[in-house]
């Protein structure tokens, strides 16, 4: 229903509206309510003369054993021994206190009753309209009444046209009008909400009320029992006292001040609750069905108990309706936050920030819009458990050299230069690799290479077959280099990348990530090899073409620990395009060529715990260099190479030593094509060689206790050789 004004009303002219019979007086400025004021709800007080004394002078208020608060004396009827009392003389009022001005003496009877508040009926005297205007920029049917309307209480023209209610619009739900002949662009669309209530209190308390119309309580409420709302409801600032306080609206409801919830509760079951300030001391509130959207600007969003709708400072979210924030600029929540339904941060002045954890739900959907930022503060670990999920962050990102110098432990920024996702741990920039499968069992990696996918690692799973998969880069692109591992950490020195590098760098296995830097080896090289137990890795051998050495050093590292290598001893015989492998006590060196052209089947060996030269441990079939070797806890093999004598020839042999005892190699079998310059890794039974020139994508594998030639396991991600491999589960861990 929409109230028909008069155009150009005169000044105290009465207009009534036919079809409520509400009657309304224009004050100049707007239409206000023409009622005469009625007396209700009174309340007649307990009898106190039990107390009197002729002392005692102030006595408590209660009807039916409830506190009772009179907003003055006049609205107070007192009688004492039979004799009405003057308000202005004989009593006042002081909250829920009756203070007599002489102490009332025993045996003096005692009757009161409290007057019910003066109530006008029709429209609210403030904010009587509201007035939107719309020009579509494309063909518009749906618009959204920013400030609510009355059903029934929304006037709309189109292009000064007014349009008739269900004939032209439909307007349903409080907030939302849709157009049956759609708006064109250039069109003019206006809309006109009246805020008319059933009931408009205009200064007062409410001990108990049922509305079943339209209400709105622009002034401060004090609810001190059950309030009950069927209709649309617009609240100013309201306080839910204690005790078994409720406030229920079944309708829409709208809080435009403070809303404060005591140890009461607060429902709201319509579709369209908007809150603009919000204060829960140990209460509970709820969005049982429909949209819960809460406005202020943080400083008044205080919640320190079980909020259910939507954010919480000091407690947990446990979201029952679909939750919609708006403009909580700068609100820091503590606590552990569970969001249970689909939740979106909608505004784009929004900046939240989140002390503790947030937990999402299985299979629900946490939307931060476009333009809003949300912070974690604390992140211990990121799950990456969600079956169907997007996370947008607006976070620091560019290279590695501009990585903040004094870093907070748990920041995070997007690394453009690896295209990586990266937290600070407090000593360290870690990766964190999204959307991919971890790897887990035993792993087999693979890094480096030439011609191409200088400073790709793969990684295979060892007891399976199948194709390598993208695991990360390494820190520097290069070639030529050697791979030694622990349990969870996987180390790669020396190669080629333009000149000759002496870098090191790791990775953590578990965890698909681009490798990070660890240190320096004593000299630069390539064409080097490495070996390891559980705890230590060993780098052997080596040349640098460019000033046409070659090296019989041993490198050692402590795996667990970031830093340069330290001197061990010598090799029995300088040379590079040499390989490793170990058990986890005993390292093995075999083959290699010089710079010019002697090559060497030269098998040596060290014990890794200590520090030393190595020995002679007995000699390869037949002499070659660039070879892949690879170990169980007992035995080593090698396999492929190139010899240029007697002719050059690219082998397929693979050949095997018993790592604790001295001798030489034996025949194993052959791999599946002929190639040097490959890699190999293993676990306690099966060793896996990979690449090698010409350049292959080629993985094959052996059981290593038993000989025979090789199988396919499958292909690496990019053909390459030169290239290093390591595991967690070779023969050096054992």
């Amino acid at each position: 229903m929409a109230l028909n004004f008069p155009d150009s009303p005169t000044l105290n002219e009465v207009y009534t509206d036919s079809t409520s019979g509400f009657s309304y007086q224009w004050n100049g400025t707007v239409w206000i309510s023409y009622a005469a004021a009625s007396t209700g709800n009174l309340r007649v007080l307990d009898d106190i003369s039990g107390s009197f004394n002729g002392s005692q002078d102030t006595f408590a208020l209660t009807s039916s054993t409830i506190a009772i608060s009179p907003p003055n004396p006049q609205s107070v009827i007192v009688n004492l021994g039979g004799v009405v009392q003057d308000p202005s003389d004989d009593y006042t009022i002081s909250g829920s206190n009756i203070i007599f001005s002489t102490p009332p003496t025993g045996g003096l009877s005692f009757s009161g009753v409290v007057l019910g508040v003066a109530v006008p009926v029709g429209v609210s005297t403030g904010d009587a309209y509201y007035r939107q205007v719309y020009t579509p920029v494309g063909v518009q049917t749906s618009f959204t009444f920013i400030n609510g309307y009355g059903v029934g209480y929304l006037d709309v023209y189109h292009n000064g046209a007014k349009l008739i209610p269900t004939t032209d619009y439909t307007a349903t739900d409080g907030i939302n009008f849709s157009l049956i002949t759609a708006a064109q662009p250039g069109d003019v669309v206006e809309a006109i909400g009246y805020r008319v209530s059933s009931v408009t209190i205009v200064d007062g308390n409410l001990n108990s009320l049922t509305v079943s119309g339209i209400s709105s309580l622009a002034g401060q409420t004090n609810i001190t029992n059950n309030l009950n709302v069927t209709g649309v409801t617009t609240l100013g600032n309201v306080v839910i006292g204690s005790g078994l306080t409720d406030l229920v609206v079944n309708g829409d409801a709208r809080v435009t001040g403070i809303l404060t919830v005591g140890t009461g509760s607060l429902t709201l079951d319509g579709s369209n609750n908007s809150i603009n300030g919000l204060t829960i001391n140990a209460g509970i509130v709820s969005a049982v069905s429909g949209v819960a959207t809460y406005y202020g600007d943080g400083s008044a969003l205080d919640l320190t108990g079980n909020e259910t709708a939507g954010v919480s400072s000091t407690s947990s979210i446990f979201t029952t309706g679909i939750v919609t924030s708006t403009v909580i600029d700068g609100f820091i929540p503590t606590g552990e936050k569970i969001i249970s339904v689909d939740t979106t941060i909608a505004n784009g002045q929004e900046n939240i920030s989140f002390a503790e954890d947030l937990v999402v739900g299985a299979g629900v959907t946490f939307t931060v819009s476009t333009g809003t930022t949300v912070r974690m503060n604390a992140l211990d670990e990121l799950y990456a458990t969600v079956v169907s999920a997007s996370v947008e962050l607006d976070m620091p990102d560019g290279t590695a050299l501009q990585r903040p110098s004094v870093p907070s432990t748990g920041s995070i920024r997007w690394n453009t230069e690896y295209n990586v996702l990266e937290v600070y741990t407090g000593t360290e920039w870690k990766g964190i690799r999204l959307n991919i499968s971890f790897p887990t069992g035993d792993v087999g990696l693979f890094g480096g290479g030439t011609p191409t996918g200088a400073n790709t690692i793969d990684y295979i799973t060892i007891t399976s077959t199948g194709n390598a998969t993208d695991f990360g880069d390494l820190s520097v692109a290069r070639y030529a280099l050697a791979a030694c591992s622990s349990g969870t950490r996987g180390v790669f020195g020396g190669g080629i990348a333009g000149p000759i590098l002496n870098t090191i760098d790791y990775i953590t296995i578990g965890i698909g990530e681009n490798a990070t830097d660890f240190g320096d080896l004593t000299q630069i090289r390539m064409a080097i090899s490495a070996c390891s137990s559980s705890t230590r890795g060993i780098f052997g051998g080596g040349g640098n073409n460019s000033l046409n050495t070659v090296s019989n050093i041993i490198d050692y590292i402590t795996i667990a620990t970031t830093g340069n290598a330290t001197d061990f001893g010598d090799l029995t015989q300088e040379r590079y395009g040499i390989a490793a492998c170990s058990s986890s006590t005993r390292g093995v060196f075999g083959g290699g060529e010089v710079i010019f052209g002697s090559y060497y089947n030269v098998l040596d060996y060290i014990t890794i715990a200590s520090v030393g030269n190595a020995t002679d441990f007995g000699d390869l079939s037949t002499v070659r260099a660039y070879t892949a070797a690879c170990s169980s806890s007992t035995r080593g093999v090698f396999g492929g190479g190139f010899s240029p004598t007697p002719s050059p020839t690219v082998f397929n042999t693979i050949e095997y030593i018993t790592i604790a005892s001295t001798g030489n190699a034996t025949d194993f079998g052959d791999l599946t094509v002929a190639r040097n310059s490959g890699s190999a890794c293993s676990n306690s039974t099966r060793g896996v060689f990979g690449g090698g020139t010409p350049t292959s994508n080629v993985i094959d594998y052996i059981t290593i206790a038993t000989t025979g030639n090789a199988t396919d396991f499958g292909d690496l991600t990019v053909a390459r050789y030169a290239l290093a491999a390591c595991s967690n589960a070779h023969g050096g861990l054992s």
